[in-house]
């Protein structure tokens, strides 16, 4: 049986030789496909593209372990020596196409920003289709000033004159007629005291943000499909060009269209989906003054814009991208509506990680629920967006951020990312504004081939393998869109960085939910409205989407839900499935098409049906998300006892295996049993950080449990297999053999000169004039003695390591220390008598930077920015630590059975 774990033991990029697995596996390794490395978003600064340049930079990315890039062109660098290529040129084609067939050689893959910079629009869009804005201006009235005539003007024409009572506000708006009087056209305001509301359809005149040279031009329409229509033509022209070659994706960021919240189609479609005409009720999505019949007209309008935005752009572009055999990849978060719904469309839906905080796990589990609702087998994450402020952000601290993707579901990582940056541009070379640069000019990347593997070994298993939830929770979407609080342009944005707003504030129930399940260890994917109507199955006490079962199902305490899925939830629980609802009842929708009458109530029978079904038990109804997994586990769905130990998990399935992805948050070292809930005989236990395996010692009972010995901020994967058998419990006690001491020889490069100093106790660089403000590496090298000949294992224990380095004992590489708990196990090449040991340090380039901006050299050749969309200037930084800085020591670890 394949062992997922075991084949990827020694997995490491270019010119790094394999690090020895603590047990070799009889199965060859496999090898590990493009799609399981990382990729990069590749940014191509004025398209100043070369085919040799553009050789050379993937050769130097395949090397680093990435298995694709992501191509998006955006403005060009100032001095470039390189021409700017228009975009969609037929040159650019070229370029394009060479880009495709070089790294297809190389075994790598492409996908395309459909669009420059973002979001898409371009000069070629007609006038009429670019992106539109409701505009209103209002102003009141009196008897004595009436009647009154309202003229249109050529320069700024109106297209709507409403006139509301203020005696009687809540009505629908009296809608004037135009006339034509003596030649002149404009609306007659009969006498009386009024609001007169003159709306117009505009624009927003939001350009392409980082639109490449010959793109710069006007966002698009993203309601109207005819406006979609024109937006697309080029690009099938550029196809058409380009031949038979294709990206295997075409990919669309984050919605962040700007003020758009209009489109000439949307009153006609507001009265077929809604069944009334939203043409009299226009000034409720105006007034900031919430009454129940304003909620009702601002979240039909929502739903109306959500629904155009998916109908008139969405799916025309995913069928557009099929037809031309493409894939998408899709960022549907910043939308004005359903995200799972978005998601959904996507072949490959993809979430982001911005700021400091890096990710939010359970906004991020929406594009993983989608893809597991739908057989998607990829999910992908923007990742390092804004991680920190440019040139400060380290391997580990990377590391310790992709690790919460995982978590989240996804197994198709994108570094944010790579500036394309000829040779010979001086350091730091071509930037983008918005960090992190991994590119060949980021400091560390010399080392990034030990991270890429660290990625590829756990994409590897998670690609192999799927999701293996236990509920799924209703997600209220109604609530956000009846919120009044923090709309933006009378929309509610599903965004990344509110989701305080729409998973918090709106939905506070939904919070308390997916909080409580995730802190007791119950794995979960959200369901949406659309979801539970149309793609969800109820067979066998289960709820079945595509290969995803679920046994139960999970209704947080909500304001609204559409009337449809209290059908749904009743054929659920009727059917066996465990139902929990907390909190009342929500209210169904009411779709009658009056919004005066807003008629809500169910049909009796289902009413019936429901109060039923509660009252046999069939759908439990708790107070509070407190009561949910002990409502849960008496419906017979146990929870995962691991995260009682300080444990976050991934838990999947391939085959008759369970698989895990485990993440270890604990102080302190965890070694002893750690409970499972799934039944566990033996298997295989890897680390990803360096691919070493082992059998996995296994206890049977209730709970299982597996041995492990991790440290803080580690990771594994485990591989259980029923016909298995447990391997020994072996305990670790590491024996101090040698305090690394000294004293140090340094060598490294300074502007082509070779130079070397010798440090009797290990300082930080910054404390070394030589070395102050120096990035890059720094050799270390002593030499020490063994009394006798060492027997194996050994580990090299390296604190105050800033940040990272690659070990070399007696003249043979050892490996990487590159991560928590920066540590290496050192398997051979020790012998009896004296021992050399080199260390290849690499820094941050943040004191390089720090220097040449108080120097005032100009660097900063591009749109550049700090974390805070500031001008850059590194001048009054503090100086970051530098190379080790102690203690260091080699350590014998025997392993003893445990009992």
């Amino acid at each position: 049986m394949k062992r997922l774990c075991l084949m990827l033991a020694g997995l490491v990029f270019s010119h790094l030789v394999d690090v020895p697995p603590l047990l070799q596996a009889d199965e060859a390794k496999s090898e590990i496909s493009a799609t399981a490395k990382p990729w990069a978003r590749w940014w191509w600064l004025g398209s100043a593209v070369t085919p040799a340049e553009i050789a050379r930079q993937l050769a130097l990315l395949d090397e680093a372990g990435f298995g694709g890039v992501e191509i998006q062109a955006i403005y060009a660098a100032k001095d470039s020596p390189l021409p700017a290529l228009p975009f969609l040129s037929s040159e650019w084609t070229a370029m394009l196409r060479y880009t495709l067939e070089e790294a297809r050689r190389r075994g790598m893959d492409v996908d395309l920003t459909l669009g420059s910079g973002w979001p898409f629009g371009g000069p070629w869009l007609d006038a009429e289709h670019a992106a539109r804005r409701l505009v209103a201006r209002s102003y009141p009235l009196s008897a004595a000033d009436t009647p009154k005539t309202v003229e249109d003007t050529a320069s700024e024409p109106i297209d709507f004159v409403l006139l509301v009572s203020p005696e009687v506000p809540d009505t629908p708006a009296v809608v004037l007629k135009k006339e034509t009087t003596m030649g002149h056209a404009g609306w007659v305001i009969p006498k009386g005291d009024w609001i007169v509301y003159e709306i117009r359809q505009g624009f927003t005149r939001q350009q392409v943000k980082r639109a490449a040279p010959g793109s710069e031009g006007p966002v698009l329409d993203h309601f109207s499909q005819t406006a979609f229509a024109d937006y697309i033509e080029p690009f099938s022209q550029m196809l058409e060009e380009l031949g038979v070659v294709r990206p295997r994706a075409n990919f669309n960021d984050s919605y962040e269209v700007f003020g758009a919240n209009w489109t000439p189609d949307l009153l006609k479609a507001f009265q077929d989906w809604r069944g009334y005409d939203l043409l009299p009720y226009l000034p409720f999505l105006l007034q900031e003054e919430e009454s129940e019949l304003s909620v009702r007209v601002k979240r039909d309008y929502r739903e109306t814009v959500f629904e155009l935005y998916a109908e008139a752009f969405c799916q025309p572009w995913a069928a557009w991208s099929h037809e031309q055999g493409m894939r998408i990849r899709f960022q549907a978060h910043g939308a004005p509506g359903p995200l799972l719904d978005l998601y959904a469309l996507a072949d490959i839906p993809e979430t982001e990680g911005f700021g400091r905080g890096g990710i939010d796990l359970y906004a991020s589990k929406f594009a993983s629920s989608a893809a597991h609702l739908y057989d998607k087998p990829l999910v992908s994450s923007e990742t390092f967006t804004w991680l920190d402020e440019h040139f400060q952000v380290s391997l580990d601290r990377m590391r310790q951020s992709v690790d919460w993707f995982f978590l989240a579901g996804v197994n198709h990582v994108f570094y944010h990312g790579v500036p394309y940056s000829p040779e010979g541009v001086a350091f730091p070379g071509w930037q983008f504004y918005a960090s992190v640069n991994a590119g060949e000019h980021a400091s560390w990347f010399p080392h990034l081939p030990y991270f890429n593997a660290y990625i590829a070994r756990i994409q590897s298993v998670l690609q192999q393998s799927q999701f293996d939830p236990d509920v799924l929770v209703y997600y209220p979407i109604y609530d956000f869109l009846s919120q009044g609080g923090g709309a933006r342009d009378g929309l509610q944005f599903c965004r990344i960085h509110n989701t305080d707003a729409w998973l918090g504030e709106a939905v506070p129930g939904t919070r308390d939910v997916i909080h409580s399940l995730w802190e007791k260890g119950i794995q979960f994917d959200y369901g949406s409205d659309r979801a539970l109507q149309e793609r969800i199955q109820v067979t066998a006490g289960q709820l079945r989407a595509g290969k995803m079962t679920y046994r139960g199902l999970v209704i947080p305490a909500a304001d609204w839900m559409d009337g449809a899925s209290f059908e749904a939830i009743c054929q659920a629980a009727e059917a066996g499935v465990a139902v929990v609802l907390v909190g009342e009842w929500p209210r169904p929708l009411p779709r009658n098409g009056d919004p005066l009458q807003n008629q809500t109530d169910l049909s009796e029978a289902l009413q019936a049906r429901l109060r039923a079904l509660e009252a046999k038990g069939a759908i439990v109804r708790i107070a509070s998300a407190d009561g949910l997994v002990d409502a849960l586990q008496a419906k017979g769905i146990a929870r995962e006892p691991l995260v009682d130990q300080g444990f976050s998990f991934l838990r999947q399935t391939q085959g008759d295996q369970t698989l895990y992805y485990l993440k270890y948050d604990g102080d302190e070292v965890f070694q002893g049993w750690l409970p499972l809930r799934a039944e566990a005989k033996g298997g295989v236990l890897c680390n990803p950080i360096d691919g070493r395996s082992e059998p996995i010692a296994a206890r049977e009972g209730e709970p299982s449990a597996i041995f492990v010995t991790v440290e803080p901020g580690e990771t594994r994967l485990v591989t259980l297999e029923p016909d298995a058998v447990s391997a020994q419990a072996f305990r670790e006690e590491a024996e101090n053999m040698v305090t690394l001491s000294g004293p140090w020889t340094l060598t490294w490069t300074d502007t082509g000169e070779s130079r070397n100093l010798t440090l009797a106790h290990l300082v930080s660089w910054t404390e070394i004039p030589e070395l102050t403000y120096y990035s890059g590496a720094v050799s270390y090298e002593t030499t020490f003695m063994l009394a006798q000949k060492p027997e194996g294992p050994f580990r090299l224990v390296l604190e105050g390591l800033h940040e990272s380095a690659e070990v070399w004992v007696n003249g043979q590489r050892a490996g990487a220390v590159w991560t928590q708990p920066y540590t290496l196990w050192i398997e051979d090449g020790l012998r009896e008598g004296e021992n050399t040991l080199r260390l290849d340090v690499i820094n941050l380039p943040a004191n390089r930077i720090i220097q040449m901006d108080q120097a005032k050299v100009d660097w900063k050749k591009y749109y550049f920015v700090n974390i805070d969309y500031k001008p850059f200037d590194a001048a009054d930084w503090s100086l970051l630590p530098s190379g080790i800085l102690g203690p260091m020591r080699l350590e014998a670890v025997r392993r003893k059975a445990y009992q």
